[in-house]
């Protein structure tokens, strides 16, 4: 009781769902701040250490001596800004892995996602390449 594990085992499940729906071309980004477990999505997928992409802790985009790629933290927390449409392009990223209760709501809102997967602790939208 109070433990992470039903959570982590959401985690585990949109893992097993994506690994087995998502092909060689298809290009996973998720969350690090809100889902639990997640850096445990590699062994899923065994593709290489960097992927799926992942938009790491608020605090590492924020430091301003180090100039950071904004593209993960722009994908997710801005996806229909001029800067979240020209990383979804410039990466080719169409899957999308955030908790439902911090970041659903631009999502929800675009016509430019569907969501395909769906739970307390992740949602899963899926941004068909044009």
């Amino acid at each position: 009781e109070g433990s992470d594990t039903e959570k982590a085992m959401q985690t585990f499940r949109v893992s097993e769902y994506l690994s087995e729906n998502v092909s060689d071309e298809d290009i996973v980004l998720k969350d690090h701040n809100y889902i639990t477990a997640d850096t445990w999505m590699k062994l899923y997928f065994m593709r290489d250490y960097y992927y799926p992409f992942s938009r790491s802790y608020f605090k590492r985009y924020e430091d301003t001596t180090k100039e950071r790629e904004q593209c993960t933290l722009k994908m997710i927390s801005a996806p229909a800004s001029a800067e979240g449409e020209k990383c979804y392009v410039g990466t080719g990223i169409n899957f999308i892995a955030i908790n439902p209760e911090f970041d659903s709501t631009q999502f929800k809102k675009s016509e430019k996602f569907w969501k395909v997967y769906s739970g307390n602790e992740i949602a899963v939208y899926f941004r068909p390449v044009n």
